[in-house]
């Protein structure tokens, strides 16, 4: 063999020739030659490389191809695996099958002992196939266990619960060639399931959310151990027990996944659990265990179930503090821990009941709304993130892409700002951080400045005109002989304008508004007080004065009483009309908690509604002609609270008497004051001429003209 190399020129196109070869200028060193230097030893010997490299790679170069290797099929045999890319399945090809159970019956149910070397070719064709057989990992804790009783000479004992194992794998083998594994139940997807489980020493539970075409959809579950499992914890108290609280948290885990399945068709899904305990988990994601105890025969269980219902399972840690609420109650004695939930759950309830009902249904669909936006993103809906601001500021550029109220409008700039703020409360009553606020307990300034900027791009509002006079005049004139329905929303308006009364305060609502009832009432002949279910009717048509005792209503002092007079008119008149209220209720009922804004017709109670007050305000509007201002779309049932506020700001009673009547507690009510009123601007013009006329005192730096 000759290598011809030039060593001075350093070429990189060598020559590998395996004969002799007769070239000018060419050096000739036979093997074990001791001419080179070290640096032309290393040079030749990489050229050596790349010129083999070349013959390899060199087109003139034939290999030989067996018979099949360039054919197409749909079925093909790869690394011992029958690989089926049309059904897309892996299985056992049939002589490997057959070699399997070869195995097994060389090992018979009856076997007592078998030698190490048999073991481990049995546990080594088994390992084999586990890759390929969903659920099989958890049938191998026993046959480890077995090389625990290796006597000296080299053989192992087999017990019963040995070969009920080895049953399994008998049964698996048996049914391997018409039941083939599909693909998607060996490699791990997004997961369809997130959830978490927990245990304790008196029961065990967990929480699964499924991702469904219309959003999540939570499961909860729990179920409390018998007395006979909870009486084997090993406790301080109890070190003699059979069972540790990993061994309950793996039960846990298996009964978790049987939940999961009966709720839903979880074939090829993947489900995400997460679990607090490590040994638990490691045991899932191992399949097998150390020991023969309980955890052997749970991971056994969980693999048939695998197998049968066909998901992924995958499993992670929670850490211990995120779930510290459990971990205490699942500490303290029984009773104490349900008295504690208990009182838990009475306190979420209070919580809920902070704000009037439609205001927390409101809250509760922007939380859906921010659930699905989280679920789109993968994002924890909690934001636990560096910066969690800017996902609210997407949010809220979406919320206000929404159809507005009105045609042609986007959602204004306050309703984005409450369904952020829902957003924030809903994190902070669920103990995480309100994401609005920065480090300083303030909103960031992000969020401020995004709300200004809708603010200033918002159309008009579109506030409620105020009713005058007139229009109620007309309303309480076309009440009379009419039926009860009719009188009855002729009534409830009247007491609505003078008392400067809420939609939900003088009508029969399905919310926590609170509408005043029969016992709210007082009516009063001087300082006296009438009894209103006794009283004649007479001398209730006596009454100088009426009064209402605000409770649980909106900005009302709790027990605070708004009372007045008569107006002089024989309509037009709150006495007047709570007396007919009075006589009419009590006609019918004694029930004290009977609302005012009930009546009774042909034997059957109804409730003045909040519809009924717009629609017979807007008739009587339009019966009343333009010459009003306004038009019917302009008035509403909250219209009374700002026509009694506009006839008091028109009779120059001053702004703080209003505020209060009106149960204001900011100068909100200033939205419900119109200066287009006539009243209001009457005479401004001529009083302003009168008090033009004036000087200014000049300043120090001010040098006078002489």
């Amino acid at each position: 063999m000759y290598i011809v190399v030039n060593v001075n020129g350093k070429m990189a196109n060598n020559i590998f020739q395996p004969r002799q070869t007769n070239i000018g200028n060419i050096q000739k060193f036979p093997p074990g030659s001791a001419v080179m230097d070290q640096e032309e030893k290393r040079y030749v010997v990489v050229c050596v490389y790349i010129d083999i490299c070349g013959v390899v790679s060199h087109r003139g170069f034939r290999r030989c191809i067996r018979w099949g290797d360039a054919s197409w099929s749909t079925k093909k045999v790869v690394l011992g695996w029958l690989l089926d890319s049309v059904d897309k399945t892996i299985s056992l090809p049939p002589h490997r099958i057959e070699r399997l159970q070869t195995i097994l019956a060389g090992i018979g149910p009856t076997k007592k002992r078998t030698s190490a070397k048999n073991w481990h070719r049995l546990l080594g064709e088994l390992r084999s196939m586990v890759i390929g057989i969903p659920g099989a990992r958890g049938l191998f804790s026993p046959l480890q266990e077995a090389f625990r009783t290796k006597t000296p000479d080299h053989r192992l004992h087999l017990n019963a619960m040995v070969h009920q194992f080895l049953d399994d794998f008998r049964q698996l083998s048996t049914t391997l060639g018409n039941r083939p594994t599909r693909i998607a139940e060996l490699v791990p997807q997004d997961p369809s399931v997130i959830g978490t489980t927990d245990a304790s020493g008196t029961g065990m539970g967990g929480i699964a959310f499924l991702n469904t075409p219309s959003g999540l959809r939570p499961i909860l579950w729990r179920h409390r151990y018998p007395k006979h499992v909870q009486s084997q914890l090993i406790t301080f108290d109890n070190p003699r027990g059979s069972l540790s609280i990993g061994d309950l948290e793996l039960s846990a885990t298996v009964c978790h996944h049987d939940v999961i399945t009966t709720a839903a068709d979880a074939r090829e899904h993947t489900i995400h659990s997460f679990h607090d305990n490590t040994a638990a988990q490691f045991w899932q994601r191992k399949g097998s265990t150390t020991t023969t105890g309980p955890p052997a025969t749970l991971l056994r269980l969980q693999s048939h179930h695998q197998r049968m219902f066909r998901y992924v399972p995958f499993h992670d840690y929670l850490p211990g503090l995120l779930n510290k609420m459990n971990e205490l109650l699942g500490a303290a004695p029984r009773s104490s821990a349900d008295s504690f939930r208990r009182d838990l759950d009475i306190n979420q309830q209070t919580v809920r009941k902070g704000v009037v009902r439609g205001t927390q249904d409101t809250a509760d669909a922007h939380w859906e709304l921010w659930t699905k936006f989280c679920e789109e993103l993968g994002l924890d809906p909690l934001l636990r993130v560096p910066d969690p601001v800017q996902f609210l500021q997407v949010f809220a550029t979406r919320y206000r892409r929404r159809p507005g109220k009105y045609p042609g409008e986007c959602v204004r700039s306050g309703t984005v700002s409450n369904a952020i703020r829902s957003v924030g409360q809903t994190m902070a009553s669920m103990g995480a951080r309100d994401a609005r606020k920065d480090s300083t307990g303030s909103i960031d300034f992000r969020l401020t400045r995004m709300f200004k900027a809708y603010t200033r791009e918002d159309p008009p509002p579109h506030r409620v005109k105020p009713i005058p006079v007139g229009i109620i005049k007309y309303i309480a004139n076309q009440s009379r002989n009419q039926p009860c329905k009719v009188q009855a929303i002729s009534d409830m308006i009247i007491v609505a304008f003078f008392f400067l009364l809420r939609p939900g305060e003088y009508t029969g609502t399905t919310n926590d508004d609170t509408p005043f009832r029969f016992l709210d009432v007082q009516l009063k002949v001087g300082v006296r007080h009438l009894d209103l279910l006794t009283t004649t009717p007479a001398e209730l048509w006596a009454a100088t004065s009426v009064a209402l005792t605000f409770t649980t209503q909106k900005n009302g002092v709790r027990g605070e009483v708004i009372c007045h007079g008569r107006s002089g008119h024989d309509v037009l008149c709150p006495v007047r009309s709570m007396i007919r209220r009075i006589l009419h209720l009590r006609q019918h009922t004694a029930n004290m908690h009977t609302i005012i804004a009930t009546y009774f017709q042909n034997g059957r109670h109804y409730s003045v509604k909040s519809a009924d007050i717009t629609t017979t305000l807007r008739q009587a509007t339009a019966a009343c002609g333009a010459d009003l201002g306004f038009l019917p779309s302009d008035v509403s049932a909250r219209s009374l609270r700002a026509g009694g506020a506009m006839a008091l700001f028109c009779s120059n009673v001053d702004r703080d008497t209003i505020q209060l009547i009106g149960r204001w507690k900011s100068d909100a009510m200033l939205r419900y004051l119109h200066v287009q009123a006539q009243p209001v601007m009457q005479g401004f013009a001529s009083m302003m001429l009168q008090g033009g006329e004036y000087a200014i005192h000049p300043g120090q730096n001010l040098v006078p003209m002489y």
